[in-house]
């Protein structure tokens, strides 16, 4: 095999078969909030932590009410083991229908420009949830597609109209519109709903809700669960590819050895 053949062969095992190098860059920004109601208004305070090991930028807060935002709070830059507060953000009453649940986003941006998004939920009053709605999700693990997986349960004595809906990271897609139903007292609803990975790597994790709203657009349950990013390998397709590099490399082989031949 002459040198240009090769250095094909060369070029074509690390594609094929060398995984891609890990960035050393960590980000994990913990986040936490309280909430007081004043008047008509409902008052909150962050705290937000950063552990990883790199400066998380364009660092903000999204607040939503039926999936719309209405508000957004810029942080700015938060630096590796640096706590930030940001305190006294105004919320109208009159936009989160009177403040049972806050559904967030906390959105900021990598050193090598990439969006990493995390949801979470702000609970002002907790009695206006229903105690009788139970819902019980599983992970979901995914590398392109996967569906979440959950099960809702009437515990009451009275029917009780459900609109779902999700609260994933921006780096998800839901590819279906979240059901609603009327659930009858003392039974359960199995729903299944197609989320798609849009650009996370494999070993990311994230948090994720699933809300329960009443008719009117107000969040009467929730249930968090956790989407974890595999590979293809971890799917069980691993020896698949690797199959399918090594019959290429055997081609690229088989080809090269065809042109020396020629000559």
């Amino acid at each position: 095999m002459n040198i240009w053949n090769l250095l094909k062969f060369l070029i074509a095992f690390y594609l094929l078969v060398l995984p891609a190098s890990l960035d050393a860059s960590t980000y994990q920004i913990n986040i936490s909030a309280t909430s007081r109601k004043v008047e008509e208004k409902v008052i909150v305070d962050l705290k937000l932590v950063n552990k990883g090991n790199a400066i998380a930028k364009e660092v903000s807060v999204d607040f939503f009410h039926n999936g719309k935002l209405f508000k957004k709070e810029e942080v700015g830059e938060l630096k590796p083991n640096v706590e930030l507060l940001k305190k006294n953000i105004e919320l109208s009453l009159i936009e989160i229908l009177h403040g049972a649940v806050i559904p967030c986003l906390l959105t900021y941006v990598t050193v090598q420009n990439v969006k990493n998004t995390s949801p979470f939920l702000i609970t002002v009053d907790q009695n206006s949830l229903d105690p009788y709605l139970k819902v019980k999700t599983k992970e979901v693990r995914i590398a392109d597609f996967a569906h979440l997986n959950a099960v809702i349960e009437n515990q009451g004595l009275n029917e009780k109209h459900i609109f779902v809906r999700l609260l994933v990271p921006e780096e998800f897609d839901v590819l279906e519109d979240p059901p609603n139903f009327l659930l009858y007292p003392q039974k359960e609803r199995k729903i299944k709903i197609k989320l798609m990975n849009k650009w996370s790597n494999p070993g990311s994790s994230y948090p994720a809700y699933i809300l329960l709203e009443d008719q009117w657009g107000k969040i009467i349950g929730s249930s968090n669960f956790e989407i974890k990013v595999i590979s293809y390998q971890e799917m069980g397709w691993g020896y698949l590819n690797l199959l399918f590099a090594l019959l290429i490399l055997v081609g690229i082989w088989e080809a090269s050895k065809g042109i020396e031949d020629d000559h």
